[in-house]
């Protein structure tokens, strides 16, 4: 049911309990004063529960579309004394609505008397809001973690066989592709790792330990890095500042890097379509849930339809809204899925054979999109465990002091297949292992595309077989 009806529903009540109330008075002589009394004290009960119905629906309308204001640290108008206070506020929302804790096994009061201690020496913002990350990356939630603006730079780094490589760079800086990172500001590239795991949300360890590597060319409190990189056989050091517009470049590069990945789609399908009438194998990839992707995605999707096998790369997908998952797998499903709520394919649904690439940074919506493609049997999936977290409800707070923060709130359960939803991985049927050679989605795809053409080696030897 949705808000606006719900509210429609609880107004309506409200009048019928005052017609109610208002036709006691009218007869209360025939009533007498003790019926009377009975249907005064039943009428207030029903406009107090009506009264809290509407005030709890609004609540949590409020906290699941509440806007976040991005703010950096250094601009949050909080002063030193007001650390404590602020803290507080925050142990008090958690306390209170982080139903995980106990299955985790995480005491809450605890994790409050340890952080409050660094909190009180805590001089600045900067080592304010370190502590903030501390206390929720002890959560052990995905979606568990204080919202600020970050510095960034236009470069990404990934970890393979517990080696740090840069994976993309347009820097002017000596940064390139291919770069091994053995050192962060001052720190061997490990040992950087294990210190930033306890500044990490993740539900599960290796989401934690592969998360890392987003913080190398961003950080919400340091605007510079100091990197040590090996490249064939020299070694050097360059210093990479982190911009106040690294976010908004970022958004920009991926806008362009999503077009022109499109633009070559379209060519490559076009060229495909003159030579083939039936194309053998497509690849689709969405890597976020924005308006802009997911209208690209649909369009770039009813070009390839027809084709007999596709790919779909959701690896380092970090999410959005669960029903733009939904949307997503309408396309996708084979037959009907029982989630939340009944998801039935679309009529022009894909028939064909359907590999979704996933790794660990396929997290929330994306995961959980994942999980209705297996649970259906509509996709074999291929990669690594993704990041074991879509199935909080994920709620945005913001302090009296401006400090806005995020929770994954109640108690997720598992999907009606059986899958945990939080706190285990969504597993893969063909398993890759990384390659310190090249990037792991390089890697993924290669054995996906390796995998189809196995099977269709396989196919055409039962055909020879029985002819």
């Amino acid at each position: 049911m949705r808000v606006d009806q719900f509210l429609l529903l609880q107004f309506g009540s409200a009048v019928v309990l005052l017609v109610i109330c208002f036709w006691g008075l009218l007869w209360r002589k025939k009533l007498r004063h003790r019926k009377l009394c009975l249907l005064c004290l039943l009428t207030l009960g029903g406009m107090g529960y009506n009264g809290y119905c509407i005030y709890n629906c609004l609540w949590w309308k409020r906290h699941l579309t509440m806007e976040a204001k991005t703010q950096f640290v250094c601009d949050q108008k909080i002063r030193s004394e007001d650390y404590s206070e602020d803290f507080e506020e925050i142990c008090n929302v958690v306390e209170k609505y982080y139903k995980l804790a106990e299955r985790k096994g995480i005491s809450l009061k605890t994790l409050r008397e340890n952080c409050r201690q660094e909190i009180l020496q805590a001089k600045n913002n900067t080592e304010y809001v370190r502590v903030l990350q501390k206390y929720f990356a002890a959560l052990k939630n995905l979606h568990s973690f204080p919202i600020y603006a970050y510095y960034g730079a236009l470069a990404r780094a990934e970890w393979r066989c517990d080696s740090l490589y840069v994976t993309e760079s347009l820097l002017t800086l000596p940064v390139r592709a291919g770069d091994r990172i053995l050192s962060i500001d001052g720190k061997e590239a490990t040992v950087w790792r294990d210190s930033m795991m306890q500044y990490v949300s993740a539900s599960t360890d290796k989401a934690r330990y592969k998360s890392t590597a987003w913080w190398v060319f961003s950080s919400y409190t340091d605007s510079i890095r100091r990197l040590g990189l090996s490249r064939g056989d020299s070694v050097f050091h360059v210093e990479v500042p982190l911009s106040r517009e690294g976010e908004k470049q970022i958004q920009q590069y991926n806008e362009i890097y999503a077009w022109k990945e499109e633009k070559k789609n379209v060519a490559t399908h076009q060229k495909r379509g003159r030579k083939e009438k039936d194309p053998g194998l497509e690849m689709l990839a969405l890597h976020d849930f924005e308006e802009n992707t997911l209208t690209r995605f649909i369009v770039q999707f009813c070009r390839v339809r027809n084709s007999r096998r596709i790919i779909l790369d959701l690896t380092d997908n970090a999410g959005g809204w669960v029903a733009d998952a939904e949307r997503i797998a309408t396309l996708f499903l084979k037959k009907p899925y029982q989630g939340k709520h009944l998801i039935e394919p679309l009529p022009q649904a894909y028939q064909g054979e359907l590999y979704v690439m996933i790794n660990s940074g396929t997290c929330s919506a994306a995961e959980y999109l994942a999980c209705i493609l297996k649970e259906s049997g509509s996709a074999i999936l291929v990669g690594e465990e993704t990041a074991g977290d879509f199935g909080t409800k994920v709620l945005t707070f913001c302090t009296e002091h401006g400090t806005y923060f995020r929770l994954g709130a109640e108690l997720p359960k598992p999907t009606l297949g059986g899958t945990p939803t939080e706190g285990a991985g969504l597993l893969p049927d063909f398993p890759v292992e990384e390659r310190c050679s090249e990037p792991f989605r390089e890697t993924i795809r290669r054995s996906t595309v390796v995998l189809i053409l196995k099977k269709m080696i396989r196919e055409k030897e039962k055909e020879r077989n029985k002819s």
